[in-house]
């Protein structure tokens, strides 16, 4: 047999142990009705997932914002506009929608029904604005700024990514992490108390909590590698975060104090942008761990995962609520 038909045959093998491992997850994860197919025998199912995941996706062109409803199976688009849509939240009752939306010189805060009308901007367009995060009682939003970034005499121009809370209710903004250290990836508790975020304060990305009035910051991950995307559980026990401490970028959890940290995901590709259910039983996150990134769900322990969107464009900031 030629060299040729030997380099054919082994591209061959390669290309079916890809294709058969992205089919593998498919037959596992027949949930989304918007997925090419259904298999209602699977033999390990996840049990009652319900509510509604929003996110980002450029599955129609530039970056929208979308909805899928376990309860009818519906994928809905919610946003029509020219400019790109991501990190949506949703407030605690579930009736609105903030999102980070590029305008101007870059993006700023928005907030919309449900039903993606009645967009209203709630940043100044100066600077950057993106990832908000609501408050328990749905009357603040955390979000991450670039507003107090500065021109220094050696340094030149220093952009600062910081935490910021506004309050609705008259548009005051309140700074929340003073110092010049990178911060990002907010993630408000339930009771409100306390905010996750990600900072590279003490030399690389950890995961740190502070008080929603900006004091007592303290690191919870205490790790060398870079740990980011922070998001605490619905009982306020626990984090979620991501971190390519094992050599790429896998979700792992934490207590609330940091303690017992634990992998949840083991795959060679990349686990982003973890969210829990609204009854903290299950996870929502982006993977491209079959070529593109879509949306995927799996138990609280890493368990049963099962790809929700099967679109050859970008899937991602997955928002879960009930």
């Amino acid at each position: 047999m030629s060299l040729n038909c030997f380099k054919s045959i082994a591209i061959i093998l390669v290309c079916s142990l890809f294709i058969a491992s992205c089919i593998s997850v498919n037959e596992q994860t027949p949930i989304s009705a918007f997925s090419p197919t259904t298999n209602i025998d699977t033999p390990t199912p996840i049990t009652q997932p319900f509510g509604r995941i929003l996110f980002s996706s450029f599955r129609e062109g530039e970056s929208e914002l979308y909805i899928y409803d376990f309860a009818t199976s519906d994928l809905t688009r919610l946003t029509y506009e020219a400019e790109r849509m991501k990190h949506p939240s949703w407030s605690p009752d579930g009736n609105k929608i903030a999102f980070a939306r590029e305008f101007q010189r870059g993006f700023d805060v928005f907030i919309m029904a449900e039903d993606g009308s009645s967009i209203t901007q709630i940043t100044d367009s100066n600077w950057l604005y993106t990832e908000p995060d609501w408050s328990s009682d749905g009357q603040k939003i955390v979000f991450t700024s670039t507003r107090d970034s500065f021109v220094d005499d050696l340094l030149g121009y220093v952009t600062v990514f910081s935490l910021y809370i506004i309050d609705i209710s008259d548009d005051e903004i309140f700074r929340l992490t003073l110092d010049d250290e990178f911060a990002t990836n907010p993630s408000w508790s339930p009771g409100g108390g306390v905010i996750a975020f990600r900072s590279n304060r003490d030399g690389n990305s950890e995961i740190y909590l502070i008080n929603s009035d900006g004091t007592g910051a303290r690191n919870l991950s205490n790790h060398p590698a870079e740990d980011t995307h922070p998001s605490i559980s619905p009982d306020g026990r626990k984090i979620l975060f991501v971190s390519d401490r094992d050599g790429n970028e896998e979700i792992y959890l934490m207590n609330l104090d940091g303690s017992n940290q634990i992998r949840l995901t083991r795959h060679p590709d990349r686990d982003m942008s973890p969210d829990w259910s609204p009854d903290g039983q299950f996870i929502v996150f982006s993977s491209n761990r079959c070529g593109n990134f879509d949306i995927y769900i799996m138990k609280a322990d890493g368990s049963s995962i099962r790809q929700m969107t099967f679109d050859p464009n970008f899937d991602g900031y997955p928002d879960w609520h009930h």
